[in-house]
């Protein structure tokens, strides 16, 4: 598994699942994908979370399962000025 931060990978699977046609707009999207996590202690104390999709389609009889990452992004109007 590599190093990446989840919220790059994230980023890269939003960017995928979007669609690129014009005059499409996304406003919720769901999905549910194999995703190897892993957690690291940091000399200073603190806690890494990195993960990523699985990088081989087969996987060998002595590898670990991935797991499954369910995300939904849902777009959200955020109101401005005063009180409605």
């Amino acid at each position: 598994m590599t190093s990446r931060s989840i919220a790059n990978a994230l980023d890269d699977l939003v960017e995928a699942l979007t669609p690129s046609h014009e005059g499409v707009r996304v406003t919720a999207l769901e999905a549910s994908v194999p995703f190897d996590v892993g957690v690291a202690l940091r000399s200073d104390g603190g806690v890494d979370v990195s993960g990523d999709m699985p990088s081989w389609r087969w996987r060998t009889a002595f590898d670990r399962e991935p797991g499954r990452l369910t995300v939904t992004f849902v777009e959200y109007a955020i109101p401005t000025g005063g009180p409605a």
